[in-house]
């Protein structure tokens, strides 16, 4: 837990590696669409890491990835608190005052990959940084891996080391279910809490997985990434070029996915999305959403270049109205 008005604060260890010693990273795609973020559970305030994910229409919907152990449900994510740009200026200087940083408020949940702790969010607002990583569903075992994240709420760091293997239902503390991982050695740095939903890029710097946990210590340690390779079963709808549906076709009246836990909303007319907010997410720029008439309650801001509009020759299509 932590306080909801700062990103500050946290005990880190003494082995952490600040990301602007590293003038590779400082700056980089892969290091700026990295964010902080709080939310609100029950009674209490949790922080963890995400990144700002692409897909490959490269069309800018704004698209956060973390892990589900963080957050699992709406009422979370609208509470997200997401700050960027929180780090030094100069190696093992002084991070930035939290109150200057740009920062995002409340997401909608989109979609949940338990088996690789995984949950992608679309961000309710233009991000507060124009940076949005690249992915690789192709193994990283054998290969040199970099985390960059944000440990006890602290400014960011970067850690390095190897993926060693690809382990199914790894057994984590405090979990009610196993996930599918990358096993990763780290040689330099370390992650604790906070770091939780932390991007693992490989060697060619995309996303292969958002952090689960491991051994709380400093290196050598091994820590557990949930496979972004295996999320995708849930997740490609709103990733793949192939998988976008054209039109993105919504309908209220189909019963849509447990708690976005599944992959019956597709956008295609077999297997529509049931709001129109989620579509808003799929649908590629300059392309169109097509929605069965009916009431939508729902209320939501559009910023990317779409075309809203009602499927077939009859009907009304009323948005905001239950």
């Amino acid at each position: 837990t932590g306080d909801c008005s700062t990103p500050g604060g946290g005990t880190v260890f003494n082995c952490y590696n600040d990301i602007t010693c590293f003038p590779a990273w400082k700056n980089s795609l892969e290091d700026n669409a990295v964010g902080k973020y709080f939310f609100v559970s029950g009674s209490g305030c949790f922080t963890c890491t995400g990144t700002m994910i692409n897909r490959q229409p490269g069309d800018f919907s704004p698209l956060f990835i973390t892990a589900q152990h963080c957050m699992d449900r709406q009422s979370e994510t609208h509470s997200m608190e997401i700050f960027w740009e929180y780090e030094t200026a100069t190696c093992n200087g002084t991070p930035a005052d939290p109150n200057t940083l740009p920062r995002n408020s409340g997401a909608l949940l989109l979609k949940r990959y338990q088996d690789a702790d995984t949950i992608l969010v679309g961000l309710y607002d233009r991000p507060g940084v124009n940076a949005y990583v690249g992915w690789n569903t192709a193994s990283p075992v054998g290969e040199s891996i970099a985390g960059v994240h944000h440990p006890a709420s602290s400014f960011k760091r970067i850690s390095f080391g190897t993926a060693e293997a690809a382990d199914d239902n790894v057994s984590v503390s405090g979990f009610s279910y196993t996930v599918d991982t990358w096993r990763i050695r780290y040689t330099s740095g370390t992650t604790e809490g906070g770091s939780s939903g932390s991007a693992l890029y490989g060697a060619d710097r995309r996303l292969r997985g958002v952090l689960t946990g491991g051994t709380r210590a400093c290196p050598t340690v091994t820590k557990y990434y949930g496979r972004f390779s295996d999320a995708t079963t849930n997740l490609r709808y709103y990733l793949f070029d192939a998988d976008i549906a054209s039109p993105v076709i919504v309908n209220r009246a189909v019963s849509g996915d447990p708690e976005n836990g599944g992959n019956s909303e597709r956008g295609t007319a077999a297997n529509p999305f049931n709001t129109v907010y989620e579509a808003t997410f799929a649908v590629r720029a300059n392309d169109t959403v097509r929605i069965v008439p009916g009431n939508y309650n729902e209320r939501f801001r559009v910023w990317r270049p779409m075309r809203l509009e009602r499927s077939g020759t009859s009907g009304v299509v009323r948005i905001g109205a239950p």
